[in-house]
Parts: structure tokens; C-alpha cells; sequence
């Protein structure tokens, strides 16, 4: 759904905003309208609901994580016709788009695009959608699988920078436990299950001040978790340590 902000400027040779913007040589009467945009916050491996009336639109906002190689996006299911737009950084439009998918249906998939530090998405419905799922997803350029019991030692990461872990855990565990450790510096680490965690988006961390981290579940769902060490500080010869029993 579009708002529309209304403003009238008369005879402005210079002016500063409280905001900081400045307005130069505006000598005459003039109004104008700024749409903004309804937009939804959505995060990666998250199913979103699409329900939408025949020629409305619906728009998402994805922010992508600092290590990310590709990014992909996939509508499907339900009924109707969709089509699927998205744009780097600015909001997206059917005229205006980075990558798009317009089949005769909802399934629609923009496969491994360029990554960006932010994603605007489009949904436009040519007919009634119902029943309809969104989702986004990314890979990431430095992922690393674990092994049970098996400590990963010499990590090492610059400041700002990211890097991810993945284990699958099997059915009837009772406990899953990360241990990072050694080293010096200070790494945080955050947890999601089923998809790749951000520092926003996440089911449990650890930020201590070093990199003594630790985080643990009761119980967890078989399938995969991911892990994010996002370096505060400079990280050198760290270890991290995944058991589940």
C-alpha cells in the first residue's frame, strides 16, 4: 500500500532541514509526493505466507550476511499467478529490477544471484494468490562442516569478518553442544537451526568478551544447525568444538 507525503516549498534560495538536506535554488510554488512503501522484514530459510488480491503487490526486505556468495529466491505453491522481482539495495518495480521471474504461476524462482548487503523484493499478483510460500536463501563463501567430537582447530578471522559451521544432528539426541575457545581476540557465535544465522537473526548466541563461548540445547530437533562466528576483534588460533550425544 502506497502514503503519500505532501510538502509545498515557496521561494527557497538556500534552506537547511533540521535533517541536515539541503534545498538549493528553489525559487518557485512547487508540491510534490513521496510513496512509501509497505515493507516486510523477511530473513534467510524463513517460509513466508503469500495471500494477496489480484493486482496488488506485496514487498520484502532481506539483508544479507557479510559473507554471502549468492543469494536465491523461490515462490511456489497455492493458487494464482505471481510474478517475482528484486533489486539491489533500492526497492524493487516491474520496471525496475535486478533479476525476475515471471511465469503463468506462482512457482517462481531467481536462482544464485550476485550477493548484496541488501535485498528489496516484489511480489505482483496478476490474479488472486492463496496459500502461496516465499522464500529467500544464500550461501555463503566460507562455510565449513563439522564433525561430532572432532575439535576445529587454527581458526582465524580479521575483524568484522564472518564465518559458519554446520553439523547435522541425528534423531534422539539429548544434547548439542558449541565450545569455542583459545586463542586470542573475541568471536561471537550465533545459532539457528535449518538456516544460515546473522548477527539479527539467530535462536541463541554467546558474546562474552573473549573467545570463551559457549552454547548449548536440550533436546534438539534432528536436522541441520548453523553456526556464525562473527570476529569482534581480530581472531587467531581459535577452536571450536561440536558434540551432540
Amino acid at each position: 500500500m502506497l502514503k503519500s507525503i505532501s510538502s509545498q516549498l515557496t521561494s527557497i534560495a538556500t534552506r537547511t532541514i533540521n535533517s541536515g538536506l539541503c534545498l538549493l535554488g528553489l525559487t518557485s510554488l512547487m508540491s510534490f509526493s513521496v510513496p512509501v512503501l509497505a515493507q516486510t522484514m523477511i530473513y534467510g530459510g524463513q517460509n513466508v505466507s503469500v495471500n494477496m488480491a489480484a493486482g496488488t503487490q506485496s514487498h520484502y526486505v532481506l539483508n544479507v550476511p557479510s559473507e554471502t556468495k549468492s543469494v536465491s529466491f523461490k515462490l511456489s505453491g497455492g493458487t494464482g499467478n505471481a510474478d517475482l522481482y528484486v533489486q539491489q539495495n533500492v526497492a524493487a518495480s516491474p520496471s525496475s529490477y535486478y533479476a525476475k521471474s515471471t511465469g503463468p504461476t506462482n512457482e517462481e524462482n531467481i536462482s544464485k544471484i550476485a550477493a548484496s548487503s541488501r535485498y528489496f523484493v516484489l511480489v505482483n499478483a496478476l490474479t488472486q494468490v492463496q496459500g502461496a510460500t516465499l522464500v529467500a536463501s544464500y550461501e555463503a563463501s566460507e562455510i565449513y562442516f563439522v564433525t561430532n567430537g572432532v575439535p576445529m582447530t587454527g581458526i582465524s578471522l580479521a575483524k568484522d569478518k564472518q564465518r559458519y559451521f554446520v553439523i547435522t544432528v541425528p534423531a534422539g539426541k539429548s544434547k548439542l553442544t558449541y565450545q569455542l575457545s583459545g586463542g586470542t581476540g573475541d568471536g561471537d557465535i550465533y545459532l539457528k537451526y535449518g538456516a544460515l544465522p546473522s548477527t539479527t537473526n539467530y535462536e541463541k548466541r554467546s558474546m562474552g568478551a573473549s573467545n570463551v563461548e559457549t552454547i548449548s540445547i536440550d533436546f534438539p530437533r534432528a536436522g541441520t544447525y548453523y553456526l556464525l562466528l562473527q570476529a569482534v576483534s581480530n581472531v587467531s588460533a581459535a577452536k571450536l568444538l561440536t558434540t551432540f550425544q
